[in-house]
């Protein structure tokens, strides 16, 4: 049945009938590289965007979980954004597994993006502070650290954290 269905999805790719019950069969047989595939094929069918970030979460959650294949959960997480830049539940399983793999240079990336994203002053000084220390003690670039916590005290000059931040790293620059 499931050679049917896949001649099936050949012969018209967007039959998402076909797809639905090769789906089925997936789970079934617990065919899980099988069916994280036609999942991310799903996702490609589908126009509604909601539609398309939920298969694309239950791809990644097998990735992760089941196959325990974490790059290619990178991989779908940054599809979701490529969908929706700032869809906060990828950029959050993004940063968690973005920790897990040590990768500080994409980690920033995500801590910016969180950064542009809050909605209030608080929420912003926090990804911000975060983002200060992955430059200054992952990524070893006191520089942009500077910056980044110069930021926070734009946003609000009283931060006793950000100044005392600010304070080492000014004393380890020399400055």
């Amino acid at each position: 049945a499931a050679a049917a269905y896949v001649a099936a999805l050949d012969v018209w790719p967007r039959d998402l009938d076909a797809a639905n019950a090769l789906e089925q069969l997936y789970l079934r047989r617990a065919d899980y590289h099988n069916l994280v595939k036609l999942l991310l094929r799903k996702a490609e069918i589908v126009d509604d965007v909601a539609e398309k970030k939920t298969l694309y979460f239950r791809a990644a959650q097998l990735y992760e979980e089941v196959i325990e294949d974490l790059e290619s959960a990178v991989g779908v997480f940054q599809h979701v954004l490529s969908v929706d830049d700032g869809d906060k539940a990828a950029l959050d399983q993004l940063e968690r597994l973005y920790i897990r793999l040590a990768r500080w240079n994409d980690l920033k990336n995500v801590y910016a993006k969180k950064a542009e994203l809050a909605t209030t002053p608080v929420e912003k000084k926090q990804m911000l502070f975060v983002l200060g220390q992955v430059y200054d003690r992952e990524l070893g670039d006191p520089e942009r650290a500077v910056e980044t916590y110069s930021s926070i005290m734009d946003l609000d000059p009283e931060d006793y954290d950000a100044a005392q931040a600010l304070d080492r790293l000014y004393q380890q620059l020399g400055r």
